[in-house]
């Protein structure tokens, strides 16, 4: 049964992670969600990517993907291309207005994480950072024994 602490670290990362959402959708229409400008964020670095490569890079399926790439098409942000070495390999390549909104939604999520950090020292923020990639790693490790 966890206990008092666990308890309240998770209220406290449920609350930060609403908020950071809620934040979030101050700015974008509810339609454009985090994942959509991570897909146009990872194109813009990156440039033309497989459905599989955006899937694997976000840790979602192939499917999902393509979902959110047929609304990033419909609003202008990305288009399809086919590559003249095999016309049955599809990339999705971002747009101008991909790009710009790129830059704007990433100049909106910088500010967030600047008053989200506001008042914490390198020392604060290198811990949390390593807690964090301990939380992860625990995750990604295999099941505890006593489950198998």
């Amino acid at each position: 049964m966890p206990n008092r602490e666990h308890i309240e670290m998770d209220t406290a990362f449920r609350q930060l992670l609403r908020k950071m959402s809620n934040e979030w959708t101050k700015c974008v229409d509810r339609s454009f969600s985090k994942s959509q400008f991570l897909i146009l964020e990872i194109l813009s670095k990156e440039g033309p990517q497989k459905i599989s490569s955006l899937a694997d890079a976000l840790f979602i399926t192939a499917g999902a993907v393509t979902g959110m790439s047929d609304k990033l098409i419909a609003s202008g942000f990305s288009e399809r291309i086919r590559t003249e070495e095999d016309r049955r390999c599809v990339y999705l390549a971002i747009t101008e207005e991909g790009r710009q909104m790129v830059a704007s939604m990433g100049a909106y999520r910088h500010n967030i994480i600047e008053r989200m950090l506001q008042g914490l020292t390198d020392e604060d923020m290198s811990n949390m950072t390593r807690i964090f990639s301990h939380m992860i790693n625990n995750l990604d490790a295999d099941e505890p024994s006593d489950k198998k």
